[in-house]
């Protein structure tokens, strides 16, 4: 029995401290804008948004009712050292449970523009 513990003890404390990590990963992340959207098919738009340079970005929730599609874009950004305040470009592809239709897009903040 002390060798299942002694094998058991060191997988159970990574996993808990993975599950950490994971927590603090998802809720330091930054909300971003989303500058406009663009309709791939049906079902299917591109968020064109920005971020820094080696930030870990993408679609953390995505709600959809009858007359809108509300996107949820978060940026997680680690640097050690020196870091610029530029943001590159990047677009994100959102698949819906149903077509996009005539319904409104929206970020956390406010109506998302068609892109042109």
């Amino acid at each position: 029995m002390s060798e299942l513990r002694r094998w058991l003890l060191p997988v159970v404390g990574l996993g808990i401290a993975a599950a950490g990590l994971w927590i603090v990963i998802n809720s330091l992340g930054d909300v971003r804008l989303i500058d406009a959207y663009s309709p791939v098919d049906d079902d299917t738009i591109l968020i064109h948004s920005s971020a820094g340079q080696g930030a870990w970005t993408r679609v953390t929730d995505v709600t959809e009712t009858s007359d809108r599609v509300t996107v949820t874009v978060k940026s997680f950004h680690f640097s050690l050292g020196y870091s610029a305040s530029v943001a590159y470009p990047l677009s994100l592809t959102v698949e819906l449970a149903t077509r996009l239709g005539d319904r409104r897009v929206f970020d956390a903040h406010h109506e998302v523009p068609a892109a042109p």
